[in-house]
C-alpha cells in the first residue's frame, strides 16, 4: 500500500499493536535507520516457529515499513542470477 505514515498506522500497526510477538519484528523492521543515525551495527531479529505458524505474514507485515510487501519480497526471492543483467540482450 502506497500511502502516508498515518495511512500505514491505520491499515497495519493497529492491527497488530496488542500482539507483542508481531510488534517487536516490526519495530525492529525501523532498527537499520535508526542505529545508522548513531553510527551503531545493525541487529538481526530471527523468527522461527513451525510450517504454517505465520512466519511468511510476520514477514510481509515487517516489509510493508520500506513499501510494497509483496515487491519488495519478490527480489528477496528471486535467484541471484535473474537479478543480475542478461549479458546476451
Amino acid at each position: 500500500m502506497k500511502g502516508t505514515v498515518e495511512s500505514w498506522i491505520k491499515n497495519v500497526f493497529n492491527l497488530v499493536k496488542d500482539h507483542p510477538k508481531a510488534v517487536f519484528p516490526l519495530l525492529a523492521s525501523f532498527a537499520s535507520v535508526i542505529l545508522h543515525e548513531f553510527d551503531m551495527k545493525p541487529i538481526v531479529v530471527d523468527v522461527s516457529g513451525e510450517s504454517s505458524s505465520g512466519k511468511s505474514g510476520l514477514l510481509l507485515l515487517c516489509s510493508s515499513v520500506w513499501g510494497n510487501p509483496k515487491g519488495i519480497l519478490g527480489l528477496l526471492t528471486q535467484p541471484k542470477w535473474r537479478l543480475k543483467e542478461d549479458p546476451h540482450s
